[in-house]
């Protein structure tokens, strides 16, 4: 039996999906809530203005049940002079980008809700669109592979180049283990809620520092991406879910700031800058500042 297809292009009506969609990306794995309302929704409200993009969020029904959710989105793109594009893009993919973005769909309903999206993406009536691009999604999607499958049959391919831009800290890893950590250093503290936005500045200006020498954009040069970060630390912070941690030089400037989020079993680090000129002078008998930030978490964790 097919699935009923609900297209959804207003903030509020998404807001009355959010525990149907909690829900069914809590059960989709590791990385789950980075593909629910808790991420997406602060990031739309953030991102969407800048990107002048619309709402395409598409979510499959069997019966009463929602089973699927595909939190899309429309913009127009430049790519010349000129020459303008409409994009269907997955919510997520600027600024931070956690590993784990993606189509959330109940188990056993991928190729029904593949099926169901190609059709309503290929339809007459649907939006008019020149690519559809689902980078940043997770590596190996069961549902990416499925759509990417449906279209291709259809005649229409899809861009899903992986594109993940965040670490993920774990003490499992093969030969890791807590004496092979730098010592807690001192210098290393978790950011008060009343200093959210200062250490976020900090966060920001280091990025920048960082990507100076590069051809690309620091992901958090954009204000939109301290907003959404600064939405995630006030909601998350509270219930020890998110943190903001900062390693301070000896004159007491930052030296090296990230952004942790905890989406159990594993801790995300969605946001993570830290001084070149430090990174460039730390040798193989002395930690980094990266090494020594992360460090201090994993023995924390």
């Amino acid at each position: 039996m097919a699935l009923s297809i609900e297209l959804v292009s207003d903030s509020r009506r998404l807001a009355e999906l959010a525990p149907e969609w909690m829900e069914l990306a809590r059960a989709s794995g590791d990385g789950g809530m980075f593909r629910g309302p808790t991420w997406i929704v602060p990031w739309f409200k953030h991102f969407g203005p800048a990107l002048e993009a619309t709402l395409h969020v598409v979510v499959g029904w069997d019966g009463p049940r929602c089973v699927s959710v595909a939190p899309l989105y429309l913009r127009s793109a430049r790519l010349g002079a000129g020459v303008r594009v409409r994009e269907i893009r997955l919510a997520g993919d600027a600024g931070p980008r956690p590993p784990a973005l993606d189509l959330v769909v109940a188990a056993g309903y991928e190729e029904r809700f593949a099926t169901a999206l190609a059709q309503h993406l290929t339809a007459e009536s649907a939006p008019a669109w020149d690519v559809i691009d689902l980078a940043p999604l997770r590596d190996p999607s069961r549902s990416r592979a499925f759509l990417a499958e449906k279209l291709d049959a259809g005649g229409r391919k899809v861009d899903c180049q992986d594109a993940g831009m965040t670490m993920v800290i774990s003490l499992a890893t093969a030969g890791l283990s807590i004496d092979s950590l730098p010592p807690t250093d001192q210098s290393s503290h978790v950011v008060e809620p009343a200093a959210y936005e200062k250490g976020l500045t900090a966060l920001r200006r280091l990025s920048r520092l960082e990507w100076a020498d590069r051809d690309e954009a620091s992901p958090f040069s954009a204000p939109e991406a301290s907003f959404l970060l600064l939405d995630i630390l006030s909601a998350l912070g509270p219930h020890g879910r998110a943190r903001l941690v900062r390693l301070d030089d000896d004159t007491g400037e930052a030296s090296a700031a990230a952004v942790i989020v905890d989406d159990a079993p594993r801790a995300i680090c969605v946001g993570l800058a830290v001084d070149p000129e430090l990174a460039r002078v730390a040798g193989a008998s002395s930690p980094g500042p990266v090494a020594r930030l992360l460090g201090a978490e994993a023995r924390a964790a």
